[in-house]
């Protein structure tokens, strides 16, 4: 079934291009060419598949990608910096509790992480470029032309920021990169998940150093994601660095260095995947032996951490496990049998997709989208936003717009007015989060529209306009309608978005609900009497002349008991001094009324007025 394609605005594709598909991975990137949708990754100029994710500095000051980069690295005076990804798009103070990840890193004075070696400084984006510029020439040399387009895959946590650190990246390389997709989808789409009529899958995908569960509903060719879950500060490489640590004591005895530990323990934990018992060496006739229950012991705290995420990830999608139609395994690291052991004890009789490498499924999935591209064929792709976007409210209060797993792109418009007479600018505080209260949610910028026309409150009518577009990148415009005064901003958060912190963000929601609830309701009574006891207290002045003097004053108290019941009462007592207020100025609102419609209408002819009520 042909359907209609996703374009970002303004774009086009010229059928004659090539555009590739490129897994961006933490530990290894693969490039990959569809045609006809038989897919073919590139191979580097040692014949290898995966392109380590890595550079090289020497001493001299040259700059080694890839295999190169890892053949030298034990050379004196080299620098090797490797696992990129995980710090793209982030501070050091996103990177507490893992302290490994802040070796040989700096803070330059914009706070962006930097590496400062040999004379050599590079940022984490610049480090970024030079793997893409290395992958980008993997594809020139196999393609034999010069390749400027690809689809380039992100795990379904990035934020804003580190996708456009990633796309940045990529035309300091020179790509330009017509979508990016989130690596379950990319998956799903290399097992043709998309052409079954109708299935819910699970993503359970551990790589190098991320940790994404998606779920996936797929129908007549549409592949939408309609929940996420997962943890950015954990993957293969935390398991790698937890068998390295108890072996630490060993390799110390041995005076080995520590990347030949990490080095040794990647490679036990591959061999187990397969064997049951493996023996090292550790020189002077040193031999242990490593078994996989062992194995097992030492790692089955943070894989049930995953099997925690997953199964809260089904609660979020609003399915159940018997729902699912199958797994999709992806990443190296669900070689690891105490994987599958795992999911198979929350899935009975569950189909695991694995059949396709795990390291080179998602590399696949984005070859068979980029050609969709290139040829203008293809099926639709929906992803979605992983928690709420909205606007701070007068009073602190939160308002969504855009809400968590809302299917992308979407754009969504809502009206709001002002709060005092003649306020001529609005500021727009917008924020990330599930929480009641702004204060309580993340920050992502703020709007200034300014210009408007003054007015009583609540006549300004401004509309306020959220966009995602594909990649999953936020505008926000806001125009007041009576002169079209329009201010947008495309947000660049200053703090990078992951697993753990949207995690925090939905256990602060849901442990706090009933707090949040009440704080809200009592906050927006508030809002509410103050609003009523403003407007009465403006009107018993300007027309003072209804009221006799017992009446101005019972009013007047009345509007006082409002006021005090704002600063020191209860919900209850806020709504029944509001009720109170209400039922004692009746007989004053209608008298105002009717005053204002008498003037009004003074010197009005009857077929004047006939035409009003007509109109």
């Amino acid at each position: 079934m042909q359907l209609m394609q996703i374009q970002e605005p303004g774009s086009s594709y010229n059928k004659a291009d090539v555009v590739v598909g490129i897994d961006f991975g933490t530990t290894n990137s693969l490039v990959a060419h569809s045609v006809l949708g038989e897919v073919n990754i590139l191979l580097d100029e040692h014949k290898n598949r995966k392109i380590p994710s890595a550079i090289s500095i020497t001493k001299e000051g040259n700059i080694l990608v890839g295999t190169k980069a890892l053949g030298i690295s034990d050379k004196e005076g080299v620098v090797t910096i490797k696992s990129i990804k995980r710090l793209i798009g982030k501070k050091i103070q996103d990177l507490d509790g893992l302290e490994y990840l802040k070796k040989d890193i700096k803070e330059n004075s914009a706070g962006d992480i930097i590496f400062s070696t040999n004379n050599i400084s590079l940022n984490t984006v610049e480090i970024s470029s030079k793997i893409l510029c290395k992958i980008k020439s993997v594809a020139d040399i196999n393609l034999k032309q010069d390749v400027k387009k690809a689809v380039v895959t992100v795990p379904a946590y990035f934020d804003e920021t580190q996708r456009r650190s990633i796309r940045f990246a990529a035309e300091l390389a020179g790509l330009h990169i017509l979508r990016m997709i989130n690596e379950p989808t990319a998956a799903a789409l290399a097992y043709h998940l998309n052409d079954i009529n109708k299935g819910i899958y699970l993503v359970y995908d551990l790589g190098g150093g991320t940790f994404d569960v998606s779920i996936l509903k797929t129908s007549e060719g549409i592949v939408r994601v309609i929940a996420t879950g997962g943890d950015s500060n954990f993957g293969g490489d935390d398991l790698d660095n937890i068998v390295a640590n108890d072996l630490k004591n060993e390799y110390i005895k041995s005076g080995l260095k520590y990347t030949d530990l990490l080095n040794s323990a990647n490679k036990l934990k591959e061999k187990l995947a397969t064997d049951a018992i493996v023996k090292l060496n550790f020189g002077h006739d040193k031999i242990i032996e490593f078994s996989r229950e062992h194995l097992n012991e030492l790692i089955d705290p943070k894989i049930s951490e995953t099997i925690e995420i997953v199964e809260e990830t089904i609660v979020d999608a609003g399915i159940s496990k018997s729902d699912i139609s199958g797994v999709i395994l992806v990443g190296g690291s669900t070689r690891t049998p105490l994987i599958k052991e795992k999911l198979s004890k929350v899935f009975s009789e569950i189909k695991f997709y694995d059949s396709i490498n795990p390291d080179e499924v998602v590399a696949m999935g984005a070859a068979i989208h980029a050609e969709n591209l290139s040829t203008g064929s293809g099926d639709l792709l929906l992803d979605v936003t992983p928690l709420s976007l909205g606007v701070e409210l007068m009073g602190g209060i939160a308002e969504k717009i855009i809400h968590r797993n809302s299917p992308i792109p979407t754009s969504v418009e809502k009206e709001f007015t002002t709060y005092e007479d003649g306020q001529t600018g609005l500021k727009l505080h917008i924020i990330q989060g599930e929480r009641e209260f702004a204060k309580d949610c993340r920050s992502l910028g703020s709007l200034e529209l300014l210009g408007i026309p003054p007015m009583k409150a609540g006549i300004a009518r401004i509309k306020v306009l959220f966009t995602i577009d594909a990649d999953g990148l936020l505008v926000v415009t806001a125009k007041e309608t009576a002169t079209n005064i329009t201010q947008s901003i495309e947000l660049m958060p200053t703090h990078g978005l992951d697993a753990s912190s949207i995690e925090d963000a939905l256990l602060g929601a849901r442990d706090n609900a009933e707090k949040d609830h009440s704080a809200k309701l009592l906050e927006e009574s508030k809002m509410y009497a103050k609003e009523v006891a403003s407007k009465l207290m403006r009107a018993i002045n300007e027309d003072n002349d209804l009221l006799s003097k017992k009446e101005y004053n019972s009013i007047y108290n009345d509007i006082n008991n409002i006021i005090n019941s704002i600063e020191c009462g209860s919900r209850s007592d806020i709504d029944e001094a509001v009720n109170k207020l209400e039922g004692s100025t009746e007989k004053f609102v209608v008298k105002q009324m009717e005053k204002h419609i008498t003037i009004g209408l003074k010197g009005r002819k009857v077929q004047d007025i006939n035409n009003m009520v007509k109109n």
